[in-house]
Protein backbone atom coordinates (compact mmCIF):
# COMPACT_ATOMS: atom_id res chain seq x y z
CA UNK A 1 0.00 0.00 0.00
CA UNK A 2 1.00 3.76 -0.85
CA UNK A 3 -0.03 6.76 0.29
CA UNK A 4 -0.84 9.84 -2.30
CA UNK A 5 -0.59 13.18 -0.35
CA UNK A 6 -2.03 16.02 -1.47
CA UNK A 7 -1.98 19.88 -0.51
CA UNK A 8 -4.56 21.96 -1.80
CA UNK A 9 -4.45 25.40 -2.01
CA UNK A 10 -7.53 28.18 -2.21
CA UNK A 11 -7.88 31.68 -2.24
CA UNK A 12 -8.59 33.40 0.52
CA UNK A 13 -12.30 33.84 1.01
CA UNK A 14 -12.99 30.82 -0.79
CA UNK A 15 -12.41 30.35 -4.90
CA UNK A 16 -11.78 27.26 -6.75
CA UNK A 17 -9.22 24.99 -5.24
CA UNK A 18 -5.96 24.36 -7.09
CA UNK A 19 -3.41 21.44 -6.51
CA UNK A 20 0.00 22.94 -4.93
CA UNK A 21 1.81 19.82 -4.06
CA UNK A 22 1.94 16.08 -4.29
CA UNK A 23 3.80 13.23 -3.14
CA UNK A 24 3.58 9.44 -3.46
CA UNK A 25 4.75 7.27 -0.40
CA UNK A 26 4.71 3.98 1.64
CA UNK A 27 2.53 3.70 4.16
CA UNK A 28 3.05 5.05 7.64
CA UNK A 29 5.43 7.87 6.21
CA UNK A 30 2.50 10.10 4.61
CA UNK A 31 1.31 11.19 8.52
CA UNK A 32 1.50 14.52 9.96
CA UNK A 33 5.14 15.54 10.54
CA UNK A 34 7.06 13.22 8.53
CA UNK A 35 9.32 14.38 5.71
CA UNK A 36 7.79 13.89 2.39
CA UNK A 37 9.43 14.88 -0.94
CA UNK A 38 6.79 16.82 -3.10
CA UNK A 39 6.37 17.06 -6.67
CA UNK A 40 5.65 21.00 -7.27
CA UNK A 41 2.51 21.34 -9.71
CA UNK A 42 2.27 23.83 -11.73
CA UNK A 43 -1.27 25.83 -13.81
CA UNK A 44 0.74 26.37 -16.96
CA UNK A 45 0.01 23.81 -20.09
CA UNK A 46 1.94 22.30 -22.42
CA UNK A 47 2.36 19.16 -24.88
CA UNK A 48 2.75 15.80 -22.73
CA UNK A 49 6.28 13.85 -22.51
CA UNK A 50 6.79 11.05 -25.02
CA UNK A 51 4.77 10.13 -28.00
CA UNK A 52 3.56 5.97 -27.67
CA UNK A 53 5.01 4.39 -30.50
CA UNK A 54 2.76 2.06 -32.53
CA UNK A 55 2.20 -1.14 -30.94
CA UNK A 56 0.43 -3.29 -33.93
CA UNK A 57 -2.55 -5.57 -32.42
CA UNK A 58 -2.16 -4.90 -28.51
CA UNK A 59 -4.91 -4.79 -25.83
CA UNK A 60 -6.80 -1.33 -25.97
CA UNK A 61 -8.71 0.27 -22.87
CA UNK A 62 -10.20 3.37 -23.01
CA UNK A 63 -11.90 5.47 -19.64
CA UNK A 64 -13.68 8.32 -19.29
CA UNK A 65 -13.59 11.30 -16.86
CA UNK A 66 -16.87 11.35 -16.04
CA UNK A 67 -16.74 8.70 -13.55
CA UNK A 68 -14.12 7.02 -15.38
CA UNK A 69 -13.19 2.99 -13.66
CA UNK A 70 -13.60 3.19 -10.14
CA UNK A 71 -14.66 6.23 -9.45
CA UNK A 72 -12.38 9.89 -8.04
CA UNK A 73 -12.13 11.79 -5.02
CA UNK A 74 -13.15 15.14 -6.74
CA UNK A 75 -12.09 17.55 -4.43
CA UNK A 76 -13.66 20.95 -6.48
CA UNK A 77 -17.42 19.45 -4.45
CA UNK A 78 -16.30 21.17 -1.60
CA UNK A 79 -13.10 21.90 0.25
CA UNK A 80 -13.54 22.08 3.81
CA UNK A 81 -13.48 25.86 5.55
CA UNK A 82 -11.11 25.33 8.45
CA UNK A 83 -8.09 27.77 8.23
CA UNK A 84 -6.00 25.01 9.89
CA UNK A 85 -6.08 21.38 8.15
CA UNK A 86 -5.76 18.11 9.66
CA UNK A 87 -1.81 18.42 10.38
CA UNK A 88 -1.49 22.14 10.74
CA UNK A 89 -1.37 23.61 7.52
CA UNK A 90 -1.23 27.38 7.17
CA UNK A 91 -4.69 29.01 6.02
CA UNK A 92 -6.17 28.80 2.61
CA UNK A 93 -4.29 25.01 2.68
CA UNK A 94 -5.80 21.62 3.01
CA UNK A 95 -4.23 18.37 3.00
CA UNK A 96 -5.43 14.81 1.63
CA UNK A 97 -4.31 11.80 1.72
CA UNK A 98 -5.72 8.77 -0.71
CA UNK A 99 -4.50 5.19 -0.77
CA UNK A 100 -2.96 3.66 -4.19
CA UNK A 101 -1.93 0.34 -4.25
CA UNK A 102 1.06 -1.39 -5.22
CA UNK A 103 1.38 -3.11 -8.27
CA UNK A 104 1.54 -6.41 -6.86
CA UNK A 105 1.41 -9.83 -8.11
CA UNK A 106 -0.55 -10.95 -11.35
CA UNK A 107 -3.72 -12.99 -10.25
CA UNK A 108 -3.11 -16.28 -11.69
CA UNK A 109 -0.96 -19.35 -10.51
CA UNK A 110 1.54 -19.35 -12.26
CA UNK A 111 2.62 -15.61 -11.17
CA UNK A 112 1.47 -16.29 -7.29
CA UNK A 113 2.88 -19.57 -6.62
CA UNK A 114 6.82 -18.95 -7.13
CA UNK A 115 6.38 -15.87 -4.71
CA UNK A 116 7.31 -16.19 -0.54
CA UNK A 117 3.91 -16.39 1.31
CA UNK A 118 1.98 -14.14 2.06
CA UNK A 119 1.22 -13.27 -1.62
CA UNK A 120 -0.49 -9.70 -2.35
CA UNK A 121 -2.23 -9.84 -5.50
CA UNK A 122 -5.50 -7.01 -4.97
CA UNK A 123 -6.33 -8.16 -8.31
CA UNK A 124 -7.42 -11.80 -7.30
CA UNK A 125 -10.47 -10.92 -5.21
CA UNK A 126 -12.81 -8.43 -5.02
CA UNK A 127 -15.91 -8.04 -2.11
CA UNK A 128 -19.26 -6.60 -2.74
CA UNK A 129 -21.86 -5.76 -0.29
CA UNK A 130 -26.16 -5.81 -0.60
CA UNK A 131 -28.43 -4.30 1.47
CA UNK A 132 -31.03 -6.50 1.29
CA UNK A 133 -33.32 -5.18 4.37
CA UNK A 134 -34.55 -1.80 5.93
CA UNK A 135 -31.46 -2.81 8.54
CA UNK A 136 -28.50 -1.71 7.59
CA UNK A 137 -26.44 -3.51 9.61
CA UNK A 138 -27.94 -6.50 7.42
CA UNK A 139 -26.17 -7.56 4.25
CA UNK A 140 -25.23 -9.85 1.45
CA UNK A 141 -21.79 -10.22 0.62
CA UNK A 142 -19.82 -11.95 -2.70
CA UNK A 143 -16.17 -12.31 -3.32
CA UNK A 144 -15.57 -12.77 -6.90
CA UNK A 145 -12.36 -14.22 -7.38
CA UNK A 146 -10.25 -14.30 -10.98
CA UNK A 147 -11.82 -17.58 -12.74
CA UNK A 148 -8.12 -19.19 -12.82
CA UNK A 149 -7.52 -19.38 -9.00
CA UNK A 150 -10.96 -20.85 -8.57
CA UNK A 151 -10.80 -24.72 -8.31
CA UNK A 152 -7.14 -23.94 -6.33
CA UNK A 153 -9.05 -21.94 -3.47
CA UNK A 154 -8.75 -23.22 0.09
CA UNK A 155 -10.16 -21.52 3.72
CA UNK A 156 -11.30 -18.58 2.18
CA UNK A 157 -12.10 -15.85 4.86
CA UNK A 158 -13.40 -12.03 4.42
CA UNK A 159 -12.43 -9.07 6.85
CA UNK A 160 -12.11 -5.44 7.56
CA UNK A 161 -8.82 -4.11 8.48
CA UNK A 162 -9.65 -0.31 8.29
CA UNK A 163 -11.62 2.64 8.37
CA UNK A 164 -12.13 5.79 7.37
CA UNK A 165 -13.69 7.34 10.53
CA UNK A 166 -16.12 5.20 11.60
CA UNK A 167 -15.21 2.55 14.17
CA UNK A 168 -18.21 1.08 14.24
CA UNK A 169 -17.66 -0.51 10.55
CA UNK A 170 -14.87 -2.92 12.17
CA UNK A 171 -17.03 -5.28 14.17
CA UNK A 172 -18.81 -6.65 11.01
CA UNK A 173 -19.39 -10.70 11.09
CA UNK A 174 -18.91 -12.59 8.85
CA UNK A 175 -20.64 -16.13 8.36
CA UNK A 176 -22.12 -18.61 5.89
CA UNK A 177 -19.65 -18.58 3.39
CA UNK A 178 -20.29 -20.82 0.50
CA UNK A 179 -18.73 -21.52 -3.53
CA UNK A 180 -20.67 -19.84 -6.33
CA UNK A 181 -19.78 -19.29 -9.84
CA UNK A 182 -18.13 -16.21 -9.45
CA UNK A 183 -16.33 -17.21 -6.50
CA UNK A 184 -17.88 -16.98 -2.91
CA UNK A 185 -20.64 -15.45 -1.33
CA UNK A 186 -21.40 -15.04 2.53
CA UNK A 187 -23.44 -13.10 5.13
CA UNK A 188 -22.75 -9.66 6.98
CA UNK A 189 -23.49 -8.69 9.85
CA UNK A 190 -22.64 -5.56 12.63
CA UNK A 191 -23.76 -5.63 16.35
CA UNK A 192 -26.69 -3.06 17.10
CA UNK A 193 -26.87 0.01 17.47
CA UNK A 194 -25.34 0.32 13.84
CA UNK A 195 -24.89 3.84 13.79
CA UNK A 196 -22.65 4.42 10.91
CA UNK A 197 -24.58 7.17 8.27
CA UNK A 198 -23.59 7.74 4.38
CA UNK A 199 -20.65 10.13 3.62
CA UNK A 200 -17.58 10.87 2.62
CA UNK A 201 -15.60 9.20 4.98
CA UNK A 202 -17.67 6.07 5.47
CA UNK A 203 -15.56 3.73 3.93
CA UNK A 204 -13.66 0.45 5.06
CA UNK A 205 -10.80 -1.36 3.64
CA UNK A 206 -11.38 -5.06 2.87
CA UNK A 207 -8.64 -7.88 3.12
CA UNK A 208 -9.61 -11.31 1.43
CA UNK A 209 -7.42 -13.96 2.58
CA UNK A 210 -7.33 -17.76 0.92
CA UNK A 211 -5.08 -20.56 0.74
CA UNK A 212 -3.92 -21.48 -2.62
CA UNK A 213 -3.42 -24.98 -3.94
CA UNK A 214 0.53 -25.18 -6.05
CA UNK A 215 2.37 -27.95 -7.39
CA UNK A 216 4.13 -30.03 -5.27
CA UNK A 217 1.77 -29.58 -2.37
CA UNK A 218 2.77 -26.48 -1.84
CA UNK A 219 0.24 -24.13 -0.33
CA UNK A 220 0.44 -19.95 -0.49
CA UNK A 221 -1.40 -17.57 1.60
CA UNK A 222 -3.12 -14.82 -0.55
CA UNK A 223 -4.24 -11.59 0.19
CA UNK A 224 -6.53 -8.95 -1.91
CA UNK A 225 -7.57 -6.05 -0.72
CA UNK A 226 -10.13 -3.79 -1.89
CA UNK A 227 -12.42 -0.74 -0.27
CA UNK A 228 -15.92 -0.76 0.01
CA UNK A 229 -18.43 2.68 0.85
CA UNK A 230 -20.96 3.53 2.31
CA UNK A 231 -23.15 5.88 -0.19
CA UNK A 232 -26.62 6.37 -1.04
CA UNK A 233 -28.85 5.57 -3.86
CA UNK A 234 -31.05 7.65 -6.26
CA UNK A 235 -33.91 7.53 -3.83
CA UNK A 236 -31.58 8.57 -1.36
CA UNK A 237 -31.74 5.51 0.52
CA UNK A 238 -27.90 3.99 2.01
CA UNK A 239 -26.05 1.85 -0.56
CA UNK A 240 -22.73 -0.17 -0.53
CA UNK A 241 -20.77 1.03 -3.59
CA UNK A 242 -17.39 -1.25 -3.82
CA UNK A 243 -14.11 -1.17 -5.85
CA UNK A 244 -14.27 -0.71 -9.46
CA UNK A 245 -18.57 0.67 -8.84
CA UNK A 246 -19.49 4.53 -9.22
CA UNK A 247 -20.09 6.10 -5.98
CA UNK A 248 -21.49 9.67 -5.44
CA UNK A 249 -22.54 11.27 -1.80
CA UNK A 250 -21.70 14.57 -0.14
CA UNK A 251 -20.95 16.46 -3.26
CA UNK A 252 -18.27 13.83 -3.62
CA UNK A 253 -17.16 10.90 -5.78
CA UNK A 254 -15.33 8.60 -3.93
CA UNK A 255 -12.10 7.04 -4.85
CA UNK A 256 -11.83 3.42 -4.84
CA UNK A 257 -9.55 0.76 -4.58
CA UNK A 258 -8.70 -1.96 -7.32
CA UNK A 259 -11.09 -5.04 -8.43
CA UNK A 260 -10.44 -7.97 -10.83
CA UNK A 261 -10.15 -6.72 -14.42
CA UNK A 262 -12.17 -9.07 -16.26
CA UNK A 263 -10.27 -10.65 -19.02
CA UNK A 264 -11.14 -9.52 -22.92
CA UNK A 265 -12.70 -12.21 -24.78
CA UNK A 266 -11.02 -11.26 -27.95
CA UNK A 267 -7.75 -12.64 -30.34
CA UNK A 268 -4.52 -10.98 -30.57
CA UNK A 269 -2.23 -11.08 -33.94
CA UNK A 270 0.54 -10.05 -32.16
CA UNK A 271 2.70 -13.07 -31.13
CA UNK A 272 3.21 -11.97 -27.70
CA UNK A 273 3.72 -14.47 -24.84
CA UNK A 274 0.81 -13.24 -22.65
CA UNK A 275 -2.05 -11.24 -22.52
CA UNK A 276 -1.62 -7.59 -20.65
CA UNK A 277 -4.70 -6.02 -19.36
CA UNK A 278 -4.33 -2.60 -18.73
CA UNK A 279 -6.67 0.45 -17.14
CA UNK A 280 -6.16 3.75 -16.29
CA UNK A 281 -7.97 4.87 -12.95
CA UNK A 282 -8.48 8.60 -11.62
CA UNK A 283 -7.56 8.69 -8.16
CA UNK A 284 -7.90 12.37 -7.04
CA UNK A 285 -9.14 15.64 -9.34
CA UNK A 286 -8.43 19.34 -7.93
CA UNK A 287 -8.89 22.30 -10.44
CA UNK A 288 -7.70 20.93 -13.86
CA UNK A 289 -4.92 18.25 -12.16
CA UNK A 290 -5.80 15.29 -11.90
CA UNK A 291 -3.92 12.22 -10.33
CA UNK A 292 -4.00 9.15 -12.85
CA UNK A 293 -2.45 5.16 -11.64
CA UNK A 294 -1.93 2.64 -14.31
CA UNK A 295 -3.58 -0.02 -12.83
CA UNK A 296 -3.00 -3.35 -14.46
CA UNK A 297 -2.31 -7.63 -14.16
CA UNK A 298 1.53 -7.48 -15.21
CA UNK A 299 2.87 -7.78 -11.77
CA UNK A 300 5.71 -5.01 -10.84
CA UNK A 301 8.80 -4.15 -13.07
CA UNK A 302 6.89 -2.60 -15.85
CA UNK A 303 8.00 -0.09 -18.24
CA UNK A 304 5.74 3.13 -18.85
CA UNK A 305 5.56 5.94 -21.74
CA UNK A 306 2.75 8.28 -21.15
CA UNK A 307 1.50 10.90 -23.95
CA UNK A 308 -1.05 13.78 -23.34
CA UNK A 309 -2.63 15.55 -26.08
CA UNK A 310 -2.42 18.76 -24.07
CA UNK A 311 -1.37 20.16 -20.79
CA UNK A 312 1.58 18.48 -18.63
CA UNK A 313 2.27 15.22 -16.84
CA UNK A 314 4.71 14.64 -13.57
CA UNK A 315 5.32 11.44 -12.52
CA UNK A 316 5.25 10.65 -8.56
CA UNK A 317 5.99 7.10 -9.62
CA UNK A 318 6.42 4.85 -13.02
CA UNK A 319 2.83 3.62 -12.46
CA UNK A 320 1.36 7.22 -11.49
CA UNK A 321 1.62 10.75 -12.46
CA UNK A 322 -0.30 13.76 -12.35
CA UNK A 323 -1.96 15.59 -15.02
CA UNK A 324 -2.28 19.00 -15.29
CA UNK A 325 -4.56 20.25 -18.21
CA UNK A 326 -4.58 23.57 -19.90
CA UNK A 327 -7.29 26.53 -19.21
CA UNK A 328 -9.11 25.82 -22.40
CA UNK A 329 -12.69 23.45 -23.06
CA UNK A 330 -12.47 20.58 -25.09
CA UNK A 331 -12.02 16.97 -25.09
CA UNK A 332 -8.30 15.89 -24.22
CA UNK A 333 -7.11 12.65 -23.22
CA UNK A 334 -3.87 10.83 -21.58
CA UNK A 335 -2.51 7.46 -22.95
CA UNK A 336 -0.07 5.10 -21.40
CA UNK A 337 1.42 2.14 -22.67
CA UNK A 338 2.88 -0.56 -20.86
CA UNK A 339 5.73 -2.89 -21.42
CA UNK A 340 6.68 -5.95 -20.38
CA UNK A 341 9.34 -8.09 -21.97
CA UNK A 342 6.64 -10.65 -23.22
CA UNK A 343 3.42 -8.54 -23.15
CA UNK A 344 2.15 -5.09 -24.33
CA UNK A 345 -0.92 -3.14 -23.78
CA UNK A 346 -2.06 0.79 -24.42
CA UNK A 347 -4.85 2.64 -22.27
CA UNK A 348 -6.56 5.68 -22.27
CA UNK A 349 -8.55 8.44 -20.14
CA UNK A 350 -10.47 11.31 -21.16
CA UNK A 351 -11.39 14.47 -19.70
CA UNK A 352 -13.50 17.35 -20.62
Amino acid sequence: MRKLKLIVSRAPGGGWPALALAALVPAGTADCGSEVEYVGVTSSGHAGEGGVGGTGGVSTTTTTGTGGEGGIWDFDAGIPDADEGPCGEWEHEDNFVVDVYEEGVPANPGAICPVTSPVESNWAARVTLVKYSQSLHLASGLVTVEPSLIPQITGLSVEVIATQSWTDMMDMQVSNIQPAPQGFTFHAQWPEPFNVQPDHFASMRMRTTFNLQCPNNVTKLVHAHNTIHLCVDEDGEPMWVSSGDECTTCTQVCEMAPGPIVPAAKTDPLPLARALRLGLREVARIGRSSVLVAEHDGGAGLDYRWEASAGEVQRLAPDVVVWTRPARAGHQHLRVAALAPDAVAVASFSAI
